[in-house]
């Protein structure tokens, strides 16, 4: 079926079509494109499920889809992190599935979902983001997407900094440096801690 379509495609006559079926045709392109990589996304799904073949020295999906598949690093680190974005969100999946949603907007958002500070704020407006990858322009979408990740990730990680400030030193709180330091209740400070660092950076 996948050779049938496909067959199609390059068989049309593109001189032959005016401007509105010529969109068409480009739409039909990009939708089987789409569905084509979510495919390679399943692909990788299987290889997970099955051990990534770990006793011949596959030690991630990623290896064994670079190694088999004979893509590049950032690609198949594109599709573990597309696969991950399909157990997110399962939504996203369909839509991707189905050529609905276009593969460089699902790309980008499985990047953005690799950071696990922005779960809470995707989980909040997955639905309106999904709706903006189907209709609006990459760009616009890009944009938006952008706005959600930096809003959250700055939240994400002023919580992770407190979580382990509290941890180093139950009791303290930040300063406006990322050093904690003593609550107040009549104790001298000591020494300043080293500064907690956001994770990945």
């Amino acid at each position: 079926m996948l050779d049938d379509a496909i067959g199609d495609l390059a068989e049309a006559d593109l001189g032959v079509l005016d401007r509105e079926w010529f969109a068409r045709y480009a739409r039909s392109v990009d939708e089987l494109l789409a569905r084509v990589d979510a495919l390679t996304v399943d692909v990788a799904a299987e290889v997970q499920r099955r051990g990534h073949d770990r006793a011949s020295g596959f030690f991630s999906t990623k290896c064994w889809v670079k190694h088999h598949a004979q893509v590049s690093e950032p690609e198949a680190r594109g599709r573990s992190q597309v696969m991950r974005l399909f157990v997110l969100i399962p939504k996203w999946a369909a839509a991707a599935k189905s050529g609905e949603v276009g593969f460089g907007q699902t790309r980008l958002m499985a990047r953005v979902a690799a950071n696990p500070r922005v779960h809470i704020a995707l989980a909040a407006c997955v639905g309106l983001l999904l709706a903006d990858a189907i209709v609006l322009p990459y760009d616009e979408f890009e944009r938006r997407l952008r706005d959600v990740e930096r809003s959250a990730d700055q939240t994400g990680a002023e919580t992770q900094a407190s979580r382990m400030t509290r941890h180093v030193m139950p009791g303290c709180d930040g300063d406006a440096t990322g050093r904690a330091r003593l609550g107040e209740g009549g104790d001298r400070p000591g020494p300043p801690l080293p500064a907690v660092h956001r994770l990945g950076a």
